[in-house]
């Protein structure tokens, strides 16, 4: 548990604090609040490689334009994943991996508190410029492979990432009857057909990423949950993005999804995970 350390935090209204330090009651370590960001980020744990993409990524947030297909795309995806996480204003989120805030912003006034974690302060700062005033958003600066929170006080927890190390948060969490809800890349008939290597980077930024099918997605998150469901999203094809309206995109795309054929066409795979298994020791 954090204490607030109230000789150097200033309070901003709805009890906010815009900079200042907590302190954990265990430990007694002391976490820096800086422009309403709670810091966990130790960089001395973090290895090269995750260095280097919390760099690109601190850069990207800086730079990124959002292309016209990037926008369409988004809103492919963002249509299915809001409707499999069924917001509620009685409910508090844990957002995994929140970025600029694409999801964040949107669920902003759904939820009765957003707890939104990343690893790229840049990208946390970008999103904190865009919250509300008051705002039930909490920002937290961290690497998913060193963060804990206190068990069974979240009713949803989302990611738009794939981590083996979010299972572990996410299932640790979780309100018994509560769900994870995330989305992987999808291991398409059309990665099949042309030999694309599951395990690679992407072509634009120096990110990694894994291909997965559905049956490897459902094994692995069986480690920690006992119910998981799955379904293919952003099912594009050829002649879609010829269409350039927003409504028959996602509309296609939605009916394709449930197509077996075309549904394998899907370049993202929604999962929703329940009954989490509680990890001891």
């Amino acid at each position: 548990m954090l204490q607030v350390l109230k000789s150097n935090a200033d309070v901003k209204p709805a009890g906010h604090i815009n900079d200042g330090s907590v302190e954990c009651e265990s430990c007694k370590r002391i976490y820096r609040i800086c422009e309403g960001i709670i810091s966990f980020i130790d960089d001395a744990l973090m290895d090269e490689k995750s260095s280097k993409e919390k760099h690109l990524r601190d850069e990207r947030a800086v730079v990124h334009e959002p292309t016209a297909q990037w926008e369409l795309e988004n809103i492919m995806e963002m249509y299915p994943t809001i409707e499999m996480l069924k917001p509620s204003r009685n409910e508090i989120l844990l957002e995994l991996g929140c970025g600029t805030g694409r999801y964040t912003l949107a669920l902003e006034s759904a939820y009765s508190g957003i707890l939104a974690v990343d690893f790229s302060r840049e990208s946390l700062r970008k999103l904190s410029s865009k919250l509300a005033a008051p705002s039930p958003v909490g920002l937290v600066h961290a690497d998913i492979f060193h963060f804990e929170v206190a068990s069974e006080q979240f009713d949803t927890v989302f990611a738009t990432l794939s981590r083996k190390a979010m299972y572990r948060v996410a299932a640790s969490a979780l309100k018994e009857n509560g769900k994870f809800v995330f989305s992987v890349e999808h291991y398409t008939l059309r990665e099949f057909v042309y030999n694309v290597p599951k395990s690679g980077y992407y072509e634009e930024v120096e990110f990694y990423r894994f291909l997965y099918t559905r049956g490897e997605i459902r094994r692995e998150t069986r480690n920690y949950f006992c119910t998981v469901q799955t379904r293919t999203i952003n099912v594009v094809m050829p002649f879609s993005f010829r269409l350039r309206v927003p409504v028959l995109l996602v509309g296609l795309s939605f009916i394709m999804s449930y197509i077996p054929v075309l549904s394998s066409l899907g370049r993202l795979m929604l999962v929703e995970a329940r009954n989490p298994i509680r990890m001891t020791g």
